[in-house]
């Protein structure tokens, strides 16, 4: 605008001096491109003018925009951090919850523990007293075992004696003979085995028990069977033949003496829990025996 006006000052000021010469149509023109220019101008001023009201109307809708963007943002803002304080109170809550389940799971564990201890160790000693009740049972049925058998071959042979009674009344009694001949054959076999000779003293002890079954020498002929493989060093044989003695024979001469040489037999194979229990057994059925002092004195060693 103000270059507008400049110029038609400056046509004003030309043409009143008198310093140009205007023809009448190019007077015409010039008037016409003056009258152009101030509706150009106004035009630019109404599109100004437009312009102007757009940019207020676009600024008002930015700061509504603003406004309701910044309090949607603010409730936003609000509602997420009420949100995480949530969850945090909710993460702690669950933490405190997890930490006493810990210490709950810690102090359940350590009282099973407790008792899984108690119970392993119950069920050890349960196990050994039962094992041992067990070994004492078994052996209580073989030496009840062996009894009847001892028994019944008594009976048979009270049997056998009883028939012969039955043929003859020189049956009812032994000859002075014959009880001559069985107490030979006993001490022909006693002196081989003083002299040594163990194998053939054993010969004739076996051969004197099967001549004369339940004679009043048989627990004595046993018993030194056992003694010639025990001084031939064969310990397991011998411990068998003992144990014969102690069964078949309990209340017999050598039933103590065969019973006491069993644990020492156990003792020199190494045995000493085997010899342990003999020697026992020996103080337990024959306490006013030799033996038995001689047991408690092996028990000390």
């Amino acid at each position: 605008m103000k270059k507008i006006y400049f110029v038609l000052i400056v046509i004003l000021a030309l043409a009143l001096s008198g310093c140009v010469m205007v023809k009448n149509e190019e007077w015409a023109k010039l008037q016409q491109d003056i009258a152009d220019i101030k509706r150009d101008s106004e035009d630019v001023k109404k599109e100004k003018d437009a312009l102007r009201l757009q940019l207020d109307s676009l600024k008002s809708k930015i700061q509504e925009i603003e406004k309701s963007t910044g309090a949607q943002f603010s409730t936003r803002v609000v509602a997420l951090e009420k949100t995480i304080s949530d969850a945090e109170k909710d993460i702690r809550k669950k933490q405190a919850d997890i930490v006493a389940d810990i210490t709950a799971i810690r102090s359940d564990f350590q009282v099973l523990t407790g008792r899984f201890e108690e119970t392993r160790y119950a069920i050890q000693k349960g196990a050994q007293e039962g094992k041992s009740f067990r070994d004492e049972v078994e052996i209580k049925l073989k030496e009840t075992a062996q009894i009847l058998e001892e028994f019944q071959k008594r009976l048979a042979s009270v049997e056998q004696v009883t028939a012969l009674l039955r043929q003859g009344k020189e049956q009812g009694t032994l000859k002075a003979s014959e009880s001559t001949s069985f107490e030979d054959a006993y001490k022909d076999a006693y002196e081989t085995f003083q002299k040594g000779d163990y194998k053939a003293a054993r010969e004739k002890f076996q051969n004197y028990l099967e001549s004369h079954p339940g004679s009043k020498y048989s627990d004595n002929a046993l018993y030194w069977i056992g003694e010639s493989y025990y001084n031939e060093k064969s310990y397991e044989k011998a411990i068998v033949v003992y144990d014969d003695v102690v069964k078949k024979y309990p209340d017999g001469g050598k039933a103590p003496a065969a019973l006491l040489k069993q644990g020492m037999a156990f003792s020199v194979l190494g045995d000493k829990k085997n010899a342990s229990v003999i020697y026992k057994k020996v103080i337990e059925r024959y306490p006013r025996s030799e033996q038995a002092d001689v047991a408690k004195k092996k028990l000390k060693e």
